[in-house]
């Protein structure tokens, strides 16, 4: 995730990656009971309700379709943090977001290339 004002002010990089999910009972019923979002915290905490100016500058925050951005937990935590959320339609987020095909698809890429290298080599190096 590459999060910018308008202002110019950079956050620092924030990676969702994909992990499987918890095999420790404790975790699973935790999560179960309490889902945290991406990680054991939850991101949407960690970058948008802790503005020092919350109360008087609204955050943007514009998003694909996918069902779960849009339950009314979600909804209503937005409100509460002053994040107006913008449904962004099927197949138009290369418009909406440039930052994603101009940053996030080359580091995606990047990334991608180092794991399949990484794997390559440790493949290889287990047949001889």
């Amino acid at each position: 995730m590459v999060l910018a004002n308008s202002a110019g002010t950079k956050h620092p990089l924030f990676l969702i990656l994909r992990t499987s999910k918890s095999k420790v009972k404790a975790v699973v019923q935790e999560n179960l009971a309490v889902p945290k979002g991406f990680g054991k915290r939850l991101w949407e905490s960690l970058h948008f309700s802790e503005r020092p100016d919350r109360d008087t500058k609204p955050v943007l925050l514009l998003w694909d379709d996918f069902s779960a951005h849009w339950t009314e937990e979600v909804v209503a935590y937005a409100t509460s943090i002053n994040v107006v959320l913008v449904r962004i339609p099927p197949r138009f987020t290369w418009i909406c977001q440039p930052v994603d095909v101009a940053w996030n698809r080359p580091l995606k890429s990047r990334l991608r290339d180092k794991c399949i290298g990484l794997c390559g080599n440790k493949s290889r190096a287990r047949r001889q």
